[in-house]
């Protein structure tokens, strides 16, 4: 085993040294601008080739440390072998989200789910594309859509020229609890939607004022009829599961 780990240690501390020292021609001593591009191409692609290489040990070391402290309950023993499927794509990912807190205690957990015989059959691959779609501020708002399920997001309509026209769409009260501009927070809840973790229930209330907090957002005429399409922010079956297995 310590064989192992040092000729893994061995072959990385080689491969990164390759990189750092891959001497890069000077731009000025090129004329030829075909050969400047090359030149340009290989320094902007090989530093943070050789800062992915360098992150293997220190994410060894990680997860060496943070690993015991889930599965300390668990025991030795009854630890399963991860499938390679799930385990590949898993440290593929840490290995690129390693500076987002967020995402890396996600990928924690599901790996700490994949080595535990009662959760392991429930870990999907998809599980990994799925979180590679999401920002870590997509996951604190899967968060609170977890804890509380009457969120709710509108659709402001307004009257103009005798049709009812889209003033604003998907802004939620709950993008305060992540400190997003609504814009962006719309954003967050379409995507939210397209990879099938929430759906938006809706309802129309043509007769319901605009919500207070849209007042100062939504740039309404005072005179024209207006019209509010509540929709209810609500996880679905596999984004609950989802959030389960990453312990969201």
């Amino acid at each position: 085993m310590e064989e192992n780990e040092h000729g893994l240690k061995e072959s990385m501390e080689k491969l990164s040294d390759n990189l750092t020292d891959s001497k890069i021609p000077e731009v000025s001593a090129c004329e030829d601008s075909r050969e400047i591009l090359i030149i340009q191409l290989t320094e902007f692609l090989l530093k943070p080739t050789g800062i992915y290489v360098s992150r293997l040990e220190l994410i060894w070391d990680n997860l060496l440390a943070t690993l015991p402290e889930k599965l300390i309950e668990l025991g030795v023993e009854k630890i399963v072998q991860p499938r390679a499927r799930v385990l590949v794509p898993i440290l593929e990912q840490l290995k690129v989200s390693f500076t987002e807190p967020i995402v890396k205690e996600c990928i924690y957990n599901l790996l700490a789910a994949l080595l535990d015989p009662q959760t392991s059959s429930r870990i999907s691959p998809s599980f990994l594309q799925t979180l590679a779609q999401l920002s870590e501020e997509e996951l604190r708002l899967l968060k609170f859509f977890r804890m509380k399920e009457d969120y709710m997001a509108y659709d402001v309509e307004s009257m103009e020229g005798g049709v009812f026209r889209l003033v604003t769409r998907n802004i939620s009260p709950c993008f305060s609890e992540i400190s997003c501009n609504p814009e962006v927070g719309a954003f967050f809840l379409d995507n939210l939607e397209r990879i099938g973790l929430i759906r938006l229930e809706s309802s129309e209330n043509e007769n319901a004022a605009v919500p207070r907090f849209l007042q100062k957002e939504a740039k309404i005429d005072p005179d024209a009829p207006t019209r509010v399409v509540e929709k209810k922010i609500k996880l679905t079956d596999y984004g609950r599961e989802f959030c389960t297995r990453c312990s969201i």
